[in-house]
């Protein structure tokens, strides 16, 4: 059936995404994040496999390696994508909006709007600089 393709494909490109995680550069980590989590990926209800649990580990971590490297649009998606997501590491979201602060007065609103949607959700710290992006 085309639901069990889905599945197996879908379970096929994460294995995948987890193997070149190391090589993600900050847009294709975005896309992922932002993509897992269209998907209805949702850590708070325990919905997700220990594979995939492992694979949104591995993106959290590398995310927050490179943070400082991540454009406006890409935190506000990574910030929108884990608050999603429920994603239960808050020191990932901490080094995002860290880098949205440095970043704020080159928001554009709507990314603003889904980086402050993001914060509050993950219950982040906020900074009043995003606020008035």
């Amino acid at each position: 059936t085309m639901g069990g393709f889905h599945a197996a494909l879908v379970k096929a490109l994460n294995k995948r995404l987890f193997e070149l995680n190391s090589r993600l550069s900050p847009q294709q980590l975005s896309e992922a994040l932002w993509a897992l989590a269209t998907m209805g990926f949702n850590a708070e209800a325990k919905l997700m496999s220990a594979e995939d649990q492992r694979l949104m580990k591995a993106l959290g971590d590398r995310a927050k390696a490179t943070a400082a490297h991540f454009t406006p649009q890409q935190v506000a998606d990574a910030l929108w994508a884990l608050a999603t997501v429920g994603h239960e590491d808050k020191s990932v979201g901490e080094a995002l909006s860290n880098q949205a602060k440095v970043r704020a007065v080159d928001f554009k609103p709507q990314q603003a709007a889904d980086a402050m949607w993001g914060i509050s959700i993950a219950e982040l710290p906020h900074n009043q600089r995003l606020v008035q992006a």
